[in-house]
């Protein structure tokens, strides 16, 4: 265990005035240690951001140290289980993969990378040998952490909680893979169990058999699909058979598309002949091609941003629903409980940006904008709605 722990340079985060004693006699600043955010301040409180958590260190993928997650110790709830350095330049949670410095060299010569979602899992998963492993910190997978395995060519290993949301991040996972063009597998946990949970019940040989059984992530999508209709009703299987082509047509290889049409006839129970992989997507008017695409992006800029609750904020201060052709995504993305697993047709999607804050603000205006323009044409005759709507005009 003391061998993990020098390996991971794990640390626990002593009370504030402990900190503070400590730093003094190390003779470090006080803005020194805001700087590097090892302390926050409140108004004229500067505390330790880390105080009683047990404290892992981050490193880019190159070694240099970019920041710290704490898990607290205190077993409080009134507080997050997990604290992170503030986001910035070099700690970006949806690029970081934990432990990929230490394990970059294994997933090279291995040709296999798991990817796992906690920093215990990975530290427990190396300690148990499975040192290709990889973790996402509690965030979701992004097509930023993708990137940044692609380079190895290699086989990847979703691993995933048994509950609800963890098989809806699986589904997303498994999209963004297959988007990608990498080939992988899906491994759910047995209920109520993780990666960590399972190494440390000395239960390593029934983890291994675990891993070595996940379901291949093009299968994975294609049933999850296809659990969603009721095949008993010819339009639910023909609204099945759409789905599942739409998805196989945004795999960027069609000879891999190809090969699954067989597997996806005998799930629908179809003639193969009526899966067309060129079926979907007829050309549409080149200025609603354009309207959907600016939605398109800023959809998908709301799912994955890592900022996803403001960008949710402003979509709804900024915008009328009616502005949005996909009123339906719109309206689940800023309800209470958004079920993001129902909007896989917006991560499905190739070749879409991740926009940042001020490129997101000003698309919103534009949608807006866009919106508020069609509405005065219609209201042409009627000069109190032509008032109010170039008032709102004016305003963006």
């Amino acid at each position: 265990m003391q061998e993990t722990i020098d390996e991971w340079q794990l640390g626990y985060g002593l009370p504030t005035s402990k900190q503070k004693q400590q730093a003094g006699e190390y003779l470090f600043l006080e803005s020194e240690l805001l700087d590097a955010n090892i302390y926050g301040k409140e108004g004229d409180r500067v505390f330790a951001r880390f105080s009683d958590r047990l404290t892992f260190p981050i490193h880019s993928a190159n070694g240099k140290l970019v920041g710290w997650s704490g898990r607290s110790l205190s077993g409080r709830e009134d507080i997050a289980k997990y604290l992170n350095s503030p986001q910035s330049d070099v700690f970006d949670k949806s690029k970081l993969l934990y432990g990929l410095d230490k394990a970059k060299a294994y997933i090279a010569k291995e040709k296999e990378v798991v990817i796992v979602e906690g920093h215990i899992d990975v530290v427990l998963s190396h300690q148990a040998g499975f040192k290709n492993t990889v973790g996402t910190q509690g965030t979701a997978l992004t097509m930023q952490h993708i990137e940044s395995l692609k380079k190895y060519d290699v086989f990847t290993k979703l691993v995933f909680d048994g509950d609800k949301a963890g098989y809806a991040a699986a589904v997303k996972a498994s999209i963004l893979i297959t988007r990608a063009g990498m080939s992988g597998e899906v491994i759910i946990m047995p209920s109520g169990l993780d990666p960590a949970d399972m190494i440390s019940s000395h239960s390593v040989d029934k983890y291994e058999s675990i891993l070595n059984n996940g379901i291949d992530c093009i299968r994975f999508i294609l049933l999850d699909i296809i659990n969603k209709y009721d095949l008993s009703k010819p339009h639910e299987k023909s609204k099945a058979l759409d789905e599942t082509i739409k998805f196989l047509n945004s795999l960027r290889d069609k000879i891999v598309a190809n090969e699954y049409k067989a597997y996806l006839s005998m799930l629908l129970g179809v003639n193969i002949n009526l899966i067309n992989l060129d079926s979907i997507g007829q050309p549409q008017h080149q200025e609603t091609k354009n309207r959907i695409s600016l939605e398109q992006t800023l959809l998908y800029s709301m799912i994955e941003s890592p900022q996803y609750k403001e960008y949710c904020a402003l979509a709804r201060e900024i915008t009328h629903a009616g502005a949005w052709c996909d009123q339906e995504a719109f309206l689940e993305l800023v309800s209470q409980n958004p079920n993001i697993s129902n909007l896989r047709r917006i991560y499905i999607l190739d070749d879409v940006v991740l926009l940042n804050k001020n490129e997101f603000t000003s698309g919103l205006r534009t949608l807006q904008r866009r919106y508020l323009v069609a509405l005065k044409n219609q209201y042409i005759n009627d000069l109190d709605v032509v008032v109010d709507i170039n008032a709102k005009l004016s305003r963006l």
